[in-house]
């Protein structure tokens, strides 16, 4: 005989089944990249629960998803890349409606487009961010510099930016305490050193002459270095 249930278990029993069946957010590992297209496939890192009418909990085998976009800063064709390794994790966000009309659209679309999937709250328009790992795997040089915006490969070189100025360098080594030199600083001082050798060169000819007692006579030489461009053709710093 079936067991007697309230109203309120019932309910909460519809209530159930229907959140079930809402995608939100969901941690994943990435076991494939594929980077010309930007996209991932992922396994799903949590296993789904399911309950029997006596409430006793199943575990459900959490599932993979193929071909999930990765996100990716951009704008305007500017964009930053993370490479992204299989092993990694990421953080899946669901679209409430199929994405793939969009996602095949050759442009933006400026205004709203039919879905070909008209499932709701389903695993078919995941979107992978790039952001989150298990607490065993967090990066150990933010504790190092916590007040800094980092940028670079944990315990590796790294880019840090702080109210003080930028700095370069490799992670856990000693702040770097000496400065970029700038090429129009650079170049200012080896014309200088080169003005200095050709008035240098020219006293020189000018004070030994020859003569009866001294035959042999001086030319003031040419300077052999003329300063060249020292200056970057992409990298600029202040």
């Amino acid at each position: 005989m079936p067991i007697p249930r309230t109203l309120p278990e019932i309910l909460g029993a519809h209530a159930d089944v229907l959140k079930s069946d809402i995608r939100k957010c969901i941690p994943a590992t990435v076991t494939a990249v594929n980077a010309a297209k930007m996209t991932v496939d992922v396994q799903v890192a949590v296993n789904d629960v399911l309950f029997d009418p006596l409430g006793n909990a199943y575990s459900v085998a959490a599932p993979t998803i193929a071909d999930v976009p990765l996100g990716v800063a951009r704008g305007g064709k500017f964009f930053v890349w993370v490479p992204v390794s299989v092993g990694d994790s990421v953080l899946l966000i669901f679209s409430d409606l199929s994405a793939d009309s969009w996602r095949l659209a050759s442009s933006a679309p400026t205004e709203g487009v039919d879905p070909v999937f008209l499932g709701r709250h389903t695993l078919d328009s995941a979107f992978a961010i790039p952001m989150f790992a298990p607490d065993s795997q967090a990066f150990a040089d933010p504790a190092l510099d916590p007040t800094k915006i980092i940028i670079g490969r944990d315990g590796g070189p790294e880019i840090k930016v702080s109210t003080a100025g930028i700095e370069l360098g490799a992670a856990g080594a000693t702040p770097p305490s000496d400065y970029v030199a700038l090429a129009s600083k650079v170049e200012t001082e080896l014309n200088a050193i080169a003005s200095a050798m050709s008035a240098l060169s020219s006293a020189v000819g000018k004070a030994t002459t020859t003569s009866p007692g001294n035959p042999i006579g001086f030319t003031a030489p040419t300077p052999a270095y003329s300063p060249g461009p020292v200056a970057s053709s992409t990298v600029k710093c202040a």
